[in-house]
């Protein structure tokens, strides 16, 4: 079993292709192997942690958003 690390943009709820398709990703690796999803909280805010669907989802404060890609913590 491998621990596999995805930084992405966004997460679900937050829909979008990208966002949709990382998390198809990595649901279907966390079948097999342990998936952490490092993100953007969508939302105005402080970060959280989740487990979704076998992944565990970090959300990180955003501090800014520099053509239209996040920066966060």
């Amino acid at each position: 079993m491998a621990r596999i690390l995805i930084v992405g943009k966004y997460y679900p709820p937050f829909s979008g292709g990208i966002e949709n398709y990382t998390a198809y990703v990595a649901e279907k690796l966390a079948e097999r192997h342990e998936v952490v999803a490092l993100v953007s909280n969508h939302r105005p805010g402080p970060g959280s942690q989740e487990q979704r669907n076998g992944v565990t989802v970090i959300r990180r404060r955003l501090l800014a958003i520099i053509k239209s890609q996040p920066i966060y913590l």
